[in-house]
């Protein structure tokens, strides 16, 4: 119930032993050394942006509602998110003025699915700044660190590449 307690100790064993009540469960926690670190793409995204956290957090939720993919363009003065629906659309722009930071030669659009960027945009609520980095119909990077630079991430989505003809 509520009021139960739980008891946790360490076996020096590798084992974290729980009991709640009449519960006992033995868990072996991950162990850094056995795990293999990701291989991660070595991209040379051309345009990148960065931005608060929580505005992406909030565009992106605003985009959701409205469709599934999500259309990011970006030139030299702006960044925008954009998405069209069967009987709406969203648009969201960013000027540079409004922006972190914005690096870009040539203006470059490319098409992502939302379903995996809406979830994010609740980490991001609380993230100061999120850097986007793309192409013309690139792979997605996002970087941004948490818990005061305590941990960084980088996550990256592949762009839903619609071809002609079909």
């Amino acid at each position: 119930g509520a009021d139960d307690i739980i008891s946790m100790t360490y076996d020096g064993k590798g084992d974290v032993l729980m009991n709640l009540g009449k519960i006992d469960r033995s868990s072996r926690p991950l162990d850094n050394n056995t795990l293999n670190p990701p291989n991660l793409p070595n991209l040379d995204l051309p345009c990148s942006v960065t931005i608060r956290g929580s505005e992406l957090a909030q565009a992106f939720r605003a985009a959701r509602q409205v469709g599934d993919l999500v259309t990011l363009s970006i030139d030299q003065e702006k960044f925008t998110i954009h998405v069209s629906g069967p009987n709406d659309s969203v648009t969201v722009v960013y000027g540079h003025d409004e922006l972190q930071g914005i690096t870009c030669e040539s203006p470059a659009k490319s098409q992502y699915s939302l379903t995996y960027l809406v979830p994010l945009g609740k980490v991001f609520s609380s993230i100061e700044s999120v850097t986007i980095a793309f192409g013309e119909n690139f792979p997605l990077a996002m970087d941004f660190t948490f818990s005061d630079g305590s941990g960084s991430v980088k996550y990256f989505l592949a762009p839903r590449v619609e071809q002609e003809g079909y």
